[in-house]
């Protein structure tokens, strides 16, 4: 098996989201991005076997700046943490986000299961920092289900303030 070089791995994700951006998501193909590169199909292919997966891979990388900065978030209040947290996921998922998340086929099981484990990365340190703000697990509990919401929201391009105030009642 060939050795992946990380350069093009890089490039095929900056290349991927800005057609993405350019062209829309239906339009994006493996072919079209081969041929973009200036790459052979199968040499795409060694490194993402679908256009899910470089869906995955474009929000995992978001994900992880997000987990990076909600970890760094240091408030003194439930609302000034909740603030804080809206505006990092708005730095993140930005308008094109949610077609990304939507367009993720759920034929793919890998793709299914990598962005549940996003997900579940970015609720466990969601969870640990309410609990820092002394957040019942009773509160913690009914927050999950808006928690969800929150991503749902990012999915179907919904208004994430509007998520954000009812976790907040939620948490009270």
């Amino acid at each position: 098996m060939r050795k992946k070089n990380p350069v093009l791995e890089e490039e095929i994700l900056t290349v991927s989201a800005r057609l993405m951006r350019e062209r829309g998501i239906g339009s994006f193909s493996l072919r079209s991005l081969s041929s973009e590169l200036g790459i052979s199909l199968g040499n795409l292919y060694t490194y993402y076997s679908s256009k899910d997966l470089i869906l995955i891979s474009i929000l995992e990388r978001k994900s992880d700046i997000l987990v990076r900065m909600v970890s760094q978030i240091n408030v003194t209040t439930l609302e000034e943490y909740i603030k804080a947290l809206s505006d990092a996921f708005k730095m993140q998922y930005t308008s094109e986000t949610g077609p990304m998340m939507a367009s993720i086929g759920h034929h793919d099981r890998e793709a299914v299961r990598k962005m549940n484990r996003v997900l579940e990365a970015l609720d466990v340190v969601i969870s640990d920092a309410l609990q820092d703000y002394g957040v019942t697990e009773d509160s913690l509990f009914k927050a999950a289900f808006i928690r969800r919401n929150i991503f749902d929201s990012i999915r179907g391009n919904l208004d994430m303030d509007k998520t954000l105030e009812l976790l907040v009642s939620a948490l009270r």
